[in-house]
């Protein structure tokens, strides 16, 4: 009987360690179709964000651009596998035109779903395969921003043909015609609003006055001027409901040289001590200091309005190097030294101090401006980096290697290098792309 006994257990072992092997393979299998499941989520969740970045910095493209250049996106960054029973569906914004929440703010949604197959659960019918999603959303904001634009006469050399026009072109269109700002002043001798800030509607109109730049390639760099009015568009409050991020880029081929101030003239000089606008060389050509007025070709008085071309009284067209001329033996008021004497060197590091102080008060107002900026190297001129540099207050490892520190207590901007005209539009590009990641949300 005992015997016996003991051969009832043994059957029964049988049927319990059965039991525990289909239990422990069906948690393996558990474990390793979820843990799929699991790595397929990660990817996708990869995938989206890199796809509503790219929705959110192409949405000057339309519904219809930004959407394709999305879905390219996704598939770059995640890639079918065996695990897919089909390629991810990517869906975005619901596929309808994407909202605005509360804030006025364009509100971008990516989903992606893939549809994988299982390999132990499988053997139950109704787990044959698994849905997985991921999820992402970006809020992009609205930029109120002004070009300011170079047309001085080295961009004659510099910038032939339309490679500037084809630039501005190309940047502009990467903003949101509809909801964004947008404003375009150039400088020379002087400097002008050639479109004034406006919401909405500005992409033609740009790239109409852009076009007209290449036939006004002249006269010197009175940056002061125009960054001056960069920060007055910048102040103009519009009828925009949300968040607005500010920004001023800011294009040369060369160094700032000329300013504005008031001039004290003593004995034996011909012009008048009065307002003036004066500078307009680099080296070379740094033997003499222009006189800028608006009065009449051929004479020369006090600033009155925006001046347009160096004038020239009885042969005397300039101040020495030394600052003596039959001209105006006598000063200028600096930005930051007060009186000095009228020559090359002073007039010059005086411009660029202004240039530089104006894009750090744009920094400093409320709510702070972002400046940028865009140096053309060429063939024509003399562009200081440095200089540039500190109109953006780039913090990267270029502006570093040049000796330049960031101000870490205000926005910091980013300088973009195009060594020639071919690669202007890719200079511009870069900035926009930066641009376009601080108005995500």
């Amino acid at each position: 009987m005992g015997r016996e006994h003991r051969k009832g257990e043994r059957g029964q072992v049988l049927v319990l360690c059965a039991i525990c092997i289909f239990v422990l393979l069906l948690f393996v299998g558990l474990a390793i179709d979820f843990g799929l499941a699991y790595v397929t989520k990660a990817s996708l969740g990869k995938a989206v964000d890199a796809a509503v970045l790219t929705a959110a910095k192409n949405t000057g493209l339309g519904q219809a651009g930004f959407t394709t250049l999305a879905t390219s996106a996704f598939f770059m960054n995640y890639g079918t596998s065996n695990r897919d029973v089909a390629p991810p569906v990517v869906t975005v914004c619901n596929n309808t035109a994407c909202p605005t929440d509360s804030l006025g703010d364009t509100l971008l949604t990516i989903t992606a779903t893939s549809t994988i197959k299982t390999y132990f659960i499988g053997l139950l019918p109704s787990y044959s395969t698994l849905n997985v999603s991921a999820y992402a959303e970006a809020r992009y904001a609205r930029v109120e921003m002004t070009l300011v634009i170079d047309r001085t006469g080295s961009m004659k050399q510099n910038a032939p043909g339309t490679s500037l026009p084809d630039a501005i072109t190309t940047f502009v269109g990467l903003f949101d015609n509809v909801n964004d700002s947008m404003a375009m002043i150039s400088f020379a001798n002087d400097q002008t609003i050639d479109f004034p800030m406006t919401t909405g509607n500005f992409q033609q109109a740009i790239t109409n006055a852009a076009n007209n730049y290449p036939g006004k390639f002249q006269g010197a760099t009175y940056s002061d001027g125009a960054l001056q009015l960069a920060q007055t568009e910048e102040a103009i409050v519009l009828p925009i409901v949300g968040n607005v991020v500010h920004v001023v880029v800011f294009f040369t081929d060369g160094n700032a040289n000329t300013i504005q101030t008031p001039l004290t003239c003593t004995a034996g000089g011909n012009v008048p001590s009065g307002t003036w606008r004066i500078g307009g060389t680099d080296p070379p050509n740094n033997t003499e200091t222009g006189f800028v007025t608006s009065s009449v070709a051929g004479t020369c008085s006090p600033l009155n309005g925006n001046p347009n071309f160096f004038c020239s009284v009885g042969g005397c067209n300039g101040l020495q190097s030394d600052g003596t001329s039959t001209c105006c033996n006598g000063k200028f008021t600096s930005l930051s030294s007060g009186q000095q004497t009228i020559s090359w060197a002073n007039v010059n590091a005086d411009a660029l101090n202004r240039a530089v102080a104006d894009a750090n008060a744009m920094r400093a107002t409320t709510p702070p401006t972002i400046v940028y900026s865009i140096g053309l190297h060429g063939t024509s001129g003399v562009l200081d980096d440095l200089f540039l540099c500190e109109i953006a207050n780039d913090a990267g490892a270029y502006c570093a290697s040049l000796g330049f520190v960031a101000n870490p207590n205000t926005p910091q901007g980013e300088f973009a290098l195009a060594s020639d005209s071919s690669q202007l539009t890719a200079a511009f590009e870069q900035i926009a792309s930066d641009i376009r990641l601080r108005l995500l949300q």
